[in-house]
């Protein structure tokens, strides 16, 4: 079910890059806003740790089925194609014979004979033979199980599978979090090295159009030939400057496909890429201690000893 699931959502995905940024060049606008949409709908992990949260707490449902009556139905059926018989009268003349060698040996009296033999005649005489006329077998059969006391076992399940149920969940709100920062970092880094590559573009330029005057200041005998290389140099380092800037941005946005769950070659052309940046902001965030108890780590963690406290009262 998680397989088939995965390449559903996956094929989801893809039809929406097609449907979406069909042509590079003209794709529709990319927000930010429809950015943790599209994540938040076909990313992996947050697929997973949905997956992961409905799982637990199906698991806390069927333990609170504990307690209730176990009703159970079994039955067997068994068809025979043909009749079944036993034949036991080959074990006519070993009884005959051991009759006789007990007499020879003194076992049963010589005149009780005759006695014998009257009583056994009879038994000799029958048929020996057992056939089972009927192909059909069949049973059915029912069972109620109801636990009346387990020394705290079920209640101590129980107790176990609804703190599981909440450490899933705030794993499920930390991967949400997550995903929540990691588009918007990734998202205005691209806007950010965008407007470097503006930058790196107009400094291009404008070494270009200075190594052209170069060259003619030094025809002019205005300017050295080492004048001229020193501006070749400035002029090569700009261009290793947006190539750089060039693969920066594309690395971003396969990083971003990755965490929409999108295909890595989808065009992706952001809302705010004509923009500003956002300026640095260097000032470390320094949070309220309601802040810090009310992260899903933290708390995933302290459901978990919990849950180790609960163990120990099951095994006692």
């Amino acid at each position: 079910m998680r397989i088939t699931a995965h390449l559903l959502l996956a094929l989801s995905a893809t039809t929406f890059a097609t449907g979406v940024f069909a042509q590079e060049n003209s794709a529709s606008l990319l927000s930010l806003e429809e950015a943790l949409d599209i994540a938040l709908t076909h990313n992996p992990a947050m697929q997973a740790a949905e997956f992961e949260r409905r799982a637990a707490e199906q698991e806390r449902r069927a333990a609170v089925g504990l307690r209730m009556p176990q009703i159970g139905v079994s039955g067997a059926y068994t068809y025979l194609g043909k009749d079944i018989g036993l034949d036991f009268n080959d074990m006519k003349a070993p009884a005959g014979d051991f009759i006789q060698g007990a007499v020879q040996q003194g076992i049963i009296p010589p005149q009780s004979l005759p006695q014998l033999q009257t009583l056994i005649a009879p038994i000799m005489q029958a048929d020996w033979s057992v056939k089972l006329q009927d192909r059909s077998f069949g049973f059915v059969g029912g069972e109620v199980t109801l636990p009346l006391y387990m020394g705290g076992k079920i209640r101590a399940y129980n107790e176990i599978t609804r703190y599981a149920e909440q450490i899933a969940g705030d794993k499920h709100r930390l991967c949400y979090q997550n995903l929540i920062v990691s588009v918007d970092e990734t998202y205005w880094s691209i806007v950010q090295l965008t407007a470097r590559k503006r930058l790196a573009e107009s400094y291009l330029n404008l070494v270009t159009t200075l190594d052209h005057d170069i060259e003619m200041m030094i025809a002019e005998g205005l300017a050295t030939k080492a004048d001229g290389l020193s501006v070749k140099v400035k002029v090569n380092e700009a261009k290793v400057t947006v190539i750089q800037v060039n693969n920066g941005i594309e690395i971003m946005k396969m990083n971003l496909c990755r965490l929409c769950g999108l295909a890595p070659d989808t065009p992706l052309r952001l809302a705010d890429e004509d923009g500003e940046p956002l300026p640095d902001d260097d000032n470390e965030f320094i949070g309220t201690p309601d802040a810090w108890e009310s992260r899903p780590e933290l708390s995933a963690m302290g459901t978990s000893v919990r849950i180790q406290e609960k163990k120990i009262k099951l095994v006692r």
